[in-house]
This record gives structure tokens, C-alpha cells and sequence, in this order.
């Protein structure tokens, strides 16, 4: 049985590249197995991404003495730690794609540095994914409009579909 979906002034689409962005948490991974099915229905192809965002690093560095020697002395574990962070995200993304290869699941994974929401919309483009799958918080209220949100910064900017997978889903 194939997933696919009609417009009217489209056409038959069919979801073959699908980008799924993981945090490590379990609300992200709530996408998995909804990804999973689709793409062995469709026979699409799954993108993992993780996004290492530096802002944990600048705090780390706007703390820093004035001195060249201390701010060049905090650079360099700022840089270390996103190193670490970086080691940290691929073997996760490994450990994940290894589960759905297993599964029969056709997977391409990718870590990047930047703003998590502009890096995934950015990805989907470079990869022609036409769909992204993501797990949400449930964050609201006032919480939400004071941390803001990847997946709303997702929907609000990305050209293709989002499906925004619900805790508890």
C-alpha cells in the first residue's frame, strides 16, 4: 500500500525524502515510529538531523576576562565542548539510524552547528526533502513565548509539510 496524499492542482505526491530532527529527548524520538511507517509504505528515505546550537558556548565565553589570553583560553574550550557535543550527536544519530536500517529503513544522517530551526528548514531544502517530521514539547503559554519554539519556527519558515508529532502521541 502506498502513502501518498492528492492535491487538486497538484497532483499525486508521494513522500520520499523525509527529515526528521532529533534531540535525543523522548519527545523527539516520538517521531521515529511514525517515520518509520511512512517511509516503508513509501519507500522514502529517512533524514536524521541534530542541530549543535552554540549558545551554551557563548555564555561560557561572554564570561571571560577582557585579557587576549583568557578570551583566547575560553575559546578554545568553548570549541572543545562543541566538539565533544558534536562526537556526542553522531554516535545518537548512529544508534538511531542502526535501529531503523535493522528495520528495513532507508537512512542518511547529519549533524550541524547553527540555529536549529533555520538549520533543519535549510537541510530540507538541500536534500528536496518534501516532508519534515519532528516531535514537539507541549510547551505553552508563557513558556513558549518567552523560549520560543523549533518546531512553530519550523512550520512558520519550511516550504514543505511539517507533521508535528504531540507528547503523548
Amino acid at each position: 500500500m502506498a502513502f501518498a496524499y492528492q492535491w487538486a492542482d497538484q497532483g499525486v505526491v508521494m513522500y520520499s525524502n523525509i527529515v526528521v530532527p532529533l534531540d535525543g529527548s523522548e519527545n523527539s524520538e516520538r517521531a521515529l515510529s511514525h517515520v518509520a511507517e511512512l517511509a516503508k509504505a513509501t519507500g522514502g528515505r529517512v533524514h536524521l538531523v541534530q542541530v549543535i546550537t552554540q549558545s551554551e558556548e557563548m555564555q561560557l565565553m561572554s564570561g571571560a576576562e577582557s585579557s587576549f589570553a583568557a578570551s583566547a583560553q575560553y575559546q578554545e574550550m568553548a570549541d572543545q565542548l562543541v566538539a565533544s557535543r558534536i562526537e556526542q550527536a553522531e554516535a545518537y544519530l548512529a544508534e538511531v539510524r542502526g535501529r531503523l536500517e535493522a528495520d528495513g529503513t532507508s537512512v542518511a544522517s547529519a549533524v550541524m552547528e547553527g540555529q536549529a530551526a533555520e538549520k533543519i528548514v535549510d537541510y530540507a531544502a538541500s536534500e528536496n526533502a518534501d516532508l519534515i517530521v519532528m516531535g514537539t514539547r507541549g510547551q505553552g503559554g508563557i513558556q513558549r513565548f518567552l523560549l520560543g519554539s523549533v518546531t512553530d519556527r519550523v512550520l512558520r519558515s519550511a516550504r514543505i509539510p511539517v507533521l508535528a508529532i504531540p507528547p503523548g502521541d
